[in-house]
């Protein structure tokens, strides 16, 4: 099974944005066997990644990147 994440999209969400702005945040398009499967949040596929090493180990899977202090475009994401 091969799993890629081969490009993001930029959302906003209208409700329950802080103090009722609009909240924008990257989604992550996850696709399994070079079908697109579903998309998902930063903080959704980093506790998938801490699932995964929990269950197979520490050794089977690289490090999970770090989040981003600053805002990238989803064409910076893909680079």
């Amino acid at each position: 099974m091969h799993i890629s994440v081969p490009d993001c999209e930029e959302l906003t969400e209208t409700k329950g944005g802080r103090g009722g702005q609009p909240l924008k945040y990257v989604s992550f398009n996850v696709h399994v066997n070079g079908t697109y499967h579903c998309s998902a949040r930063f903080s959704t596929l980093g506790q998938l990644h801490e699932k995964l090493k929990r269950e197979f180990g520490q050794g089977c899977l690289e490090k999970f990147p770090t989040k981003q202090f600053f805002y990238l475009k989803p064409e910076q994401c893909t680079e």
